[in-house]
């Protein structure tokens, strides 16, 4: 009877090791059917602090252009999300021919007649975002040096602060903020970067004063609409160090 019991015991054990033998096979498995698609990917992005200063240019702008010194922070969360804050201060404003041939048009005019106008001026443009990489890759370029690169989309709360000698334009103007981003890295912990970002806000470029020293002001054309930045800096990321997925 003892014998019989142990048959049937031994049996049993081993007809559950034959069952799950192919199971742990398979959990054991690496090969590319079962595996994960991409292996030792390098995670640029993950986990890391990016800085990046840059140089920008209002586009797009009626009567000045106005160059800002930008600076933008994030912290990636992955590989692919974002939370970030960009600055940008206004350095410079340089009249378009627009303006210009207003000037030249308005000295023709009698002093008591003359209009004047006086333009909106950002000091600063900043905004809140959440960040998204939808595409990243790699070049090789003449067969020796590999450039991996990524595009960005980024949207959240803008503001801008803007200056006027008319009061009607002074004031600050909350809106969303867009934007669309390309880095190439050409180190483990440095990028080239090239941003443009769109503020959406009310506001005016300009308001007309007629006539003469003292002049009225007339009405603001006051609408929501773009204020566009295009910008080209560095971004520096910490740690140096770059992850590297399964």
């Amino acid at each position: 009877m003892r014998t019989l019991v142990r048959a049937i015991f031994a049996a049993l054990v081993l007809g559950t090791l034959l069952s799950a033998a192919p199971s742990l096979a398979v959990a054991q498995s690496r090969s590319l059917q079962t595996g994960p698609v991409v292996r030792r990917q390098l995670l640029y992005r993950s986990d890391r602090f990016e800085v990046a200063p840059s140089l920008g240019m209002a586009l797009g702008s009626v009567y000045q252009r106005t160059a800002f010194l930008s600076v933008g922070g994030r912290y990636h969360l992955t590989n692919s999300f974002a939370l970030g804050l960009n600055v940008n201060l206004g350095l410079l404003n340089l009249d378009t021919s627009i303006a210009s041939n207003f000037e030249e048009i308005a000295l023709d005019e009698a002093a008591s007649d003359r209009p004047a106008l006086e333009y909106a001026r950002p000091l600063l443009m900043t905004d809140f975002h959440l960040a998204y990489v939808p595409l990243a890759g790699k070049v090789n370029l003449f067969g020796k040096h590999i450039i991996h690169y990524d595009i960005y989309l980024s949207a959240g709360v803008g503001g801008a602060m803007v200056s006027s000698d008319a009061e009607d334009l002074s004031g600050f103007e909350f809106g969303p903020a867009l934007g669309v981003g390309m880095r190439t890295f050409v180190t483990d912990q440095i990028a080239v970067n090239f941003l443009f970002q769109d503020y959406l806000y009310a506001g005016a470029d300009a308001q007309r004063f007629c006539c003469g020293p003292g002049g009225v002001p007339e009405s603001a054309d006051e609408s929501f609409r773009n204020h566009a930045i295009g910008s080209v800096g560095i971004s520096v990321f910490f740690p140096p160090e770059v992850r590297v997925s399964r």
